[in-house]
């Protein structure tokens, strides 16, 4: 399938050890590397969800997951930057993770990347980087029984390497899996596209997914410029069992799903959607502002993903005109079920016990409980 009538595409399939480059013809007026690129369709009206106020207060709500039965909070608060609730009756149970340079302190922990493993006697763990060099593992079920913070293990990067703040998913053992952003190559002197990089026993192999972006200065006030270097930005966001990893661009409607166990990538792009093309000619400036919408955020579970999207329309002091919607996708990128949420949250976590999405108003710090059952085609 053809990205853009403009493009010179070069498809790459990345297997265990070989990459293959193909070519297709067109002009170069952009070098955007996808792999095995589906278009669906998403017309359809979805009703409204009304959320129900969850009864806590937690000041400094950051972030918001789900691992089993907890329902956990990252917050910027210092003294416990980490509470985790019962996610049914929502006791709090445990305030724990303060700032600190102790093993089981957090200096610069990162909340955007949230995921769960079960260690060797069956105990719930929250994985988290903190300081960009530190994977640590805390151990749920302990902090919750002993009131504190209580770390089962912790992996250090080494080689004067970094986890990436907010991109690096664990795997297994000293596996990890991770996200390069957009950065400045000081020796090319010019803008290098994100990376993806499976780290195996120490060995790194690097997934190609973009291109080139021919970026050596931005012009904030050319939107070829300025959209090539906000065309890629996304976030990851990671199936429990770890098979797959999902990076959801942000303003661009592609999403990216990595089969850890395939070695291959599947990109799915929304109909109708702002494609790189559009964005960097700037025709995505022709689509309506209610039409603008960005990925958010991403609550994961064994049979599908749920994507936030926030509407870009606002006011004329910054406020958002319409609330969020969601969108059910299965891992194999099928659209499931989708609604509108009555309230606007920032930071959504699922319940796949129950079928109920939580999302967080981040400015009032409001958690919110949405029922989703009835929503998801089976």
């Amino acid at each position: 399938m053809k990205l853009s009538a403009k493009s010179n595409l070069v498809c790459i399939v990345v297997l265990t050890a070989i990459i293959m480059l193909l070519s297709c013809a067109g002009d170069s007026d952009t070098d955007f590397l996808l792999v095995d690129l589906h278009e669906y369709v998403d017309d359809g009206e979805y009703m409204q969800l009304t959320g129900s106020e969850v009864p806590v207060e937690i000041l400094g709500a950051q972030q918001i997951s789900v691992c089993d039965d907890y329902l956990i909070v990252n917050t910027s608060d210092r003294n416990a930057q980490v509470t985790i609730l019962d996610v049914a009756s929502y006791e709090e149970l445990a305030s724990i993770c303060p700032e600190g340079q102790a093993r089981t302190d957090f200096t610069e922990p990162s909340f955007e990347l949230r995921q769960f493993v079960k260690d060797t006697d069956g105990h719930s763990e929250m994985v988290m980087t903190d300081n960009w060099s530190k994977l640590k593992f805390i151990d749920l079920d302990e902090s919750v029984a002993q009131t504190r913070t209580v770390v089962d293990r912790v992996y250090s990067a080494g080689n004067g390497d970094d986890f990436v703040w907010d991109g690096t998913v664990f795997l297994d053992g000293a596996d990890y899996f991770k996200n390069v952003g957009l950065y400045y190559d000081d020796n090319e002197q010019c803008y290098q596209s994100p990376k993806f990089i499976c780290v195996h026993d120490s060995v790194e192999t690097e997934i190609p997914l973009f291109g080139d972006l021919g970026l050596k200065t931005i012009d904030f006030d050319d939107m070829r410029s300025f959209g090539r270097m906000i065309m890629t930005s996304g976030r990851m966001h990671v199936r429990p069992d770890k098979s797959k990893v999902l990076y959801a661009c942000n303003i661009t409607s592609y999403l990216n799903i990595f089969d850890m166990e395939t070695k291959s990538v599947k990109v799915l792009f929304r109909k109708g959607g702002i494609s790189f093309s559009g964005l960097v000619n700037g025709s995505s400036r022709m689509l309506p502002d209610s039409e603008l919408m960005s990925c958010g955020d991403c609550a994961t579970c064994d049979d599908f993903f749920i994507l936030l999207y926030l509407n870009e329309e606002s006011d004329e002091n910054g406020e958002r005109l319409k609330n969020p919607s969601v969108r059910v996708m299965d891992w194999e990128g099928n659209l499931i079920g989708g609604a509108e949420l009555d309230q606007c949250v920032g930071s959504i976590a699922y319940d796949a016990k129950r079928g109920i999405l939580f999302g967080l108003d981040q400015i009032y710090e409001t958690i919110y409980a949405f029922d989703l059952n009835g929503v998801i085609r089976r």
